[in-house]
């Protein structure tokens, strides 16, 4: 129960408590009140029979009235009483605080009426009452609240945390979970359409997918189908080079290689981009042995601006073809925002070899560092120059693919990518 609803509980059960005191203590203050009509009949009675009374049979007798009394003589001899425990003498009365009042015949003080003091007895009978009372009263509150509570718990409280954790699951996007329908409880009504909502959820969250896939399946076929023109207009080019004898046109040749080489290169990355979102990005791992790793890495250096190369005798696991792929994006990369000599250092370190392909340019931004590898994210350097920003991220997805990983920092001496393949 929380903190507010005990707060209001303790106030209902004193409202209550402080009710039934003072409807009892009424009471109580007027039971203790002596009727005088009857006090003066007893008088009166007392005084008619007054030659019948005597000491010698003052037995105790009921009361015809709301009060014990006695009757005694102006000798203090008891005449008559109502009760074996009231003062028989005006002095023990006067001590008790009793009622004293006097008995006469022909004006004359014949002997007196003794009324005893029982408001505490009565006092005390009603604190009795009121103990029991609020007992009773509380008991029935208590098992009232308690009552509505399970009530509540069971109609209320208990629906509406189902509520709360099917939202939950819906925020987190777990529509298969069912909402459990009782439609006799207060968000009954509202329990089929919350269940109708996650169903239509997921049916759109299944479209939205279906969507995707076919958007990411005509991307990859564009790319795929351009790939075939391109790769005309530079074979094109190409001979026409070779047959040009004017070295203006020769240069120009040149320029729409290099752009179908760049448009080549800008497919190849949205293609594999593609692939990778529709998990069709495969890796077939297998054997490969430094001397294969040495000719993939010659193969992307067609500018031959690699100054040293030498691989240490080992066998790696990984796909042939997505390491060429690999070795591409990097040093395409050092071609493109260095274009400087590049350094290929290798070594063996514990199952992984690793390779650290280094160039002598600006290197990347500090703050860029942790961005080059995330999906269309490129360095400040990048300014001017053509490119995605895919080459990375695609080798990264590749590699680790392979079991192992890549890394890119900043040297004294410019810009290293680092891989670590596992070996077999």
């Amino acid at each position: 129960m929380k903190k507010k609803n005990l707060i209001l509980f303790l106030i209902l059960l004193i409202i209550i408590n402080g009710i039934s005191a003072f409807i009892v203590m009424s009471e109580c203050k007027e039971s203790a009140r002596l009727d005088t009509i009857q006090i003066n009949e007893a008088i009166y009675t007392a005084a008619e029979n007054w030659n019948s009374l005597s000491s010698e049979k003052a037995d105790i007798i009921e009361s015809p009235y709301d009060f014990d009394y006695a009757v005694i003589d102006r000798n203090d001899n008891l005449l008559m009483t109502t009760y074996k425990d009231i003062p028989t003498s005006v002095v023990d009365a006067s001590a008790e605080r009793c009622t004293i009042r006097a008995i006469e015949s022909d004006k004359e003080i014949i002997g007196w009426l003794i009324i005893p003091n029982d408001a505490r007895r009565i006092i005390s009978n009603k604190q009795k009452s009121i103990i029991i009372t609020s007992l009773i009263t509380n008991l029935i509150v208590i098992i009232l609240i308690l009552a509505y509570y399970l009530y509540l718990n069971r109609k209320i409280i208990r629906p509406f945390e189902k509520l709360k954790r099917f939202a939950a699951n819906v925020a987190r996007g777990e529509l298969d979970i069912p909402l459990d329908m009782d439609k006799s409880n207060i968000f009954g009504d509202f329990t089929e359409s919350f269940d109708l909502m996650r169903t239509e959820l997921a049916a759109s969250k299944e479209r939205e997918r279906l969507a995707n896939i076919s958007k990411q399946e005509l991307v990859a076929q564009l790319s795929h189908d351009i790939k075939t023109p391109v790769a005309s207009i530079t074979a094109i080019s190409e001979v026409m080079q070779v047959t040009a004898n004017d070295e203006k046109q020769q240069e120009k040749l040149t320029r729409i290689i290099e752009k179908a080489n760049q448009i080549d290169k800008l497919i190849t990355d949205l293609f594999n981009s593609t692939m990778e979102e529709l998990n069709q990005l495969h890796v077939e791992i297998s054997d490969v042995s430094s001397d294969e790793i040495t000719e993939l890495i010659e193969s992307s250096d067609f500018k031959k601006q690699i100054s040293k190369l030498d691989i240490p005798d080992c066998i790696v696991s990984a796909d042939k073809l997505r390491l060429g792929q690999v070795f591409d994006n990097i040093i395409f990369n050092s071609y493109k925002y260095a274009d400087t000599s590049i350094e290929v250092s290798t070594e063996i370190d514990n199952d992984f070899l690793v390779i650290k392909i280094s160039d002598f340019g600006e290197g990347v931004p500090d703050e860029d560092l942790p961005l080059i590898m995330k999906k269309f994210r490129r360095g400040s350097n990048s300014n001017g120059k053509s490119g995605s920003g895919l080459g990375l991220y695609i080798s990264a997805q590749l590699i680790e693919k392979m079991g192992g990983s890549i890394s890119c920092y900043n040297t004294e001496k410019g810009f290293c990518t680092e891989l670590r393949i596992l070996m077999s």
